[in-house]
């Protein structure tokens, strides 16, 4: 997975109150092997938001996906937006 689309899943995990400590540290793992120049995920989350101006309907739209995603797993949620997030913002 590239760089803008592992930030973009860190984004919508963040944005739906699901990054936690564990995910953080799996999705900087996958930052570092993809050789990302962020010492943290809160730093590529920090420059993903400086350099996608992500709408305010996009967001909403990711909080009504996520209630109606019914008992679904965050990380699940996120890989299955992702596609739709990118356009979105794209």
């Amino acid at each position: 997975m590239d760089l803008e689309r592992l930030c973009a899943q860190a984004y919508i995990l963040q944005t739906i109150g699901e990054l936690d400590e564990k995910t953080s540290k799996q999705l900087m793992a996958k930052l570092t092997d993809a050789g990302a120049p962020y010492e943290s995920v809160e730093e590529a989350l920090r420059s993903f938001e400086r350099e996608e101006s992500v709408r305010s309907d996009v967001v909403e739209w990711i909080h009504e996906s996520w209630e109606q995603a019914s008992g679904q797993k965050p990380t699940v949620f996120a890989k299955g937006i992702l596609d739709d997030f990118m356009e979105a913002i794209g």
